[in-house]
């Protein structure tokens, strides 16, 4: 099997490419590998009823977005300071390591990183991408198959975090939403406003941070 790199390894991939021809290379240390997410502002894409995509504006950390057809987004920020940085050379290099397993959506470089939006038709497409690079996963579930594995989970009120949580058997509906499972470290954004969530912090209508190994289940309107 063909193994994919993570854009980090990508920009240290092109930096050798380029030492060897003599420049220097680039301090990567600190990058966008880390063991928590950084929230996101999302003050612009909480106005839809339905979020269609991300942008890369939006992207302040590794973000996973969930479609309304279980379509999945991943949108990366690495530094991108060096002089010799080329953005056409990285944009090749990354429509060659996808292949055909995903397409790229968007790359942008500004004020000295690389944003990059990348998409895959489904969890599955993307979690074989994601497993050669990090722990992120995504399961994209019915609402009837979280009744099933997550009916006795404790469930926060995405309108009220403070109030009592509830049990999974009391919230999930499956003519109200859709279910996701995603294991940080990373932001989620989802296509319709979240409802209820087991874990996480939440930053906007639509926003959930997860940290390392943290495993949020979530119902987000239809």
């Amino acid at each position: 099997m063909k193994k994919y790199v993570s854009l980090f390894l990508i920009l240290a991939m092109i930096a050798v490419s380029l030492t060897a021809c003599g420049e220097k290379k680039p301090n990567t240390s600190g990058s966008g590998s880390t063991a928590s997410a950084e929230p996101i502002d999302t003050a612009q894409v909480d106005k839809a009823k339905v979020l269609e995509a991300i942008t890369t504006d939006e992207i302040a950390g590794e973000t996973v977005f969930i479609a309304e057809d279980g379509a999945i987004q991943v949108g990366y920020v690495e530094d991108f300071s060096e002089s010799y940085y080329d953005e056409n050379e990285l944009k090749e290099f990354i429509e060659d390591e996808l292949g055909s397993a995903g397409k790229l959506e968007a790359i942008d470089t500004k004020d000295g990183k690389v944003r990059v939006i990348l998409s895959f038709k489904d969890a599955d497409a993307y979690n074989a991408y994601e497993k050669e690079i990090g722990s992120v996963s995504v399961a994209v579930i019915t609402a009837n198959e979280a009744m099933m594995s997550y009916k006795a989970t404790p469930f926060h009120d995405a309108k009220n975090v403070a109030a009592a949580m509830k049990t999974g058997q009391e919230v999930i509906d499956a003519d109200k939403y859709q279910a996701v499972v995603v294991t940080g470290p990373v932001n989620v954004v989802t296509a319709g406003k979240v409802a209820w969530y087991s874990q996480g912090n939440l930053s906007g209508e639509r926003t959930l941070t997860l940290d390392d190994g943290v495993t949020a289940v979530i119902l987000f309107s239809k």
